[in-house]
């Protein structure tokens, strides 16, 4: 059964790990027959659907995460992409845009071991993560105001666990939006936004910190913005 941040985010680490152990020893290219050309055109037709009355951002990501999963690893435009990773800056993931346009993007994450992509958001997208390779270990969080203090925010804990090769996570506007990711062996993902990153949108892009301590309940958090960096 494929491992979603929904379902398998809950499992305990061990449950995870020996999932991911079993999925070593079958084809990662099992079942996957669309080249990247139809896999971007299927793709905008399923973002040109965000502009529909009662479009469902749930249905959406499910819709991406199924398509994801029947984009052709092996496709030669697609694995030039992935050969075009260099580790330009030390101790911090690289991200590859690979297409940007048509109401979507989508990107390459590579994770050198240990490293990691800290508390932030995606301001009103819904966004699929795919493992391509490796392992990344993704925390995610609903973002509320604060009781207290305007400046602040508090997160709820709504998903925690690891993305494998063949798994996937997502997020929506309203879902865990607020996510870090951490990769302790070098890891590979595949990323699809809908809508994409745009200069308002951008602008409304923000990095968090966390209290360590949840407030009151278990997985509450008081949060607030901090500078990139």
């Amino acid at each position: 059964m494929p491992v979603t941040r929904r379902h398998a985010m809950r499992l305990s680490a061990k449950a995870v790990l020996g999932l991911l152990a079993a999925r070593a020893h079958a084809p990662a290219h099992a079942g996957r027959s669309l080249d990247w050309s139809r896999f971007l055109e299927q793709l905008s037709a399923l973002a040109e659907a965000q502009f529909s009355p009662g479009w469902d951002p749930e249905s959406h990501v499910d819709d991406v995460a199924r398509l994801m999963k029947a984009l052709d690893l092996r496709d030669r435009p697609f694995r030039r992409f992935l050969r075009q990773y260099e580790d330009t800056v030390a101790g911090r993931p690289a991200v590859q845009g690979v297409h940007h346009g048509g109401h979507f993007s989508v990107a390459t994450l590579h994770f050198e071991p240990g490293e990691a992509i800290g508390l932030h958001d995606h301001p009103r997208m819904t966004g699929v993560i795919l493992g391509l390779r490796g392992a990344a270990r993704i925390t995610a969080f609903d973002r509320t105001p604060h009781p207290d203090r305007e400046d602040w925010y508090r997160l709820r804990q709504v998903a925690d666990g690891v993305v494998g090769a063949g798994d996937h996570a997502t997020l929506t506007p309203t879902r865990g939006n607020v996510h870090c990711l951490k990769a302790d062996v070098y890891t590979e993902l595949l990323d699809v936004f809908t809508p994409p990153y745009d200069e308002q949108r951008s602008a409304e892009f923000r990095w968090y910190e966390r209290s360590v301590a949840p407030v009151g309940v278990p997985g509450l958090f008081d949060a607030w913005e901090r500078l990139p960096g």
